[in-house]
């Protein structure tokens, strides 16, 4: 059973599906296609250590996505911060300089759309024979009403 403060949270009722993306640094192709599946079950293994959820990983060689369900106990920037750490962490073990782009995005979705965020995830590679990750970014902000500075928003 979890709790907050040493208080039991036995009384909660808590569905939260989470779409996340984020980048390798600089946007560089630095995931290996030989390696994107064992970097996914990687990163699933780290979460399922802080009991989050996981629905689907995807992603190409300079990105990656999540849908998620994390437990009440964690916040969102908690959460994609750990899991950016250790599967770099991870990742240098087995390329050299790998490191995550600073920041994310993410955005709460209904569970009536699981499904399609789960196809969505699963299809990366055929969406990106069209699309840069950077036009998707950009598109995901903009239909999910996330607020960015066109400026700065790839740091």
């Amino acid at each position: 059973m979890s709790s907050v403060g040493g208080e039991a949270l036995s009384h909660i009722r808590h569905e939260l599906f989470v779409h996340v993306m984020f980048s390798t640094k600089g946007r560089h192709p630095t995931i290996p296609d030989d390696m994107k599946e064992r970097l996914w079950a990687h990163i699933e293994s780290i979460c399922k250590q802080d009991k989050i959820g996981v629905h689907a990983i995807g992603g190409t060689t300079n990105h990656v996505h999540l849908l998620l369900e994390p437990p009440p106990t964690i916040s969102m920037e908690e959460m994609v911060l750990k899991i950016q750490a250790a599967s770099a962490e991870w990742m240098n073990r087995h390329v050299d300089n790998f490191s995550w782009q600073e920041g994310y995005g993410g955005c709460s979705i209904s569970k009536a759309h699981v499904g399609r965020v789960v196809k969505y995830i699963q299809h990366q590679e055929q969406y990106h024979a069209t699309t840069t990750y950077e036009e998707e970014f950009l598109t995901f902000l903009k239909e999910n009403g996330i607020p960015y500075d066109p400026q700065d928003v790839f740091g």
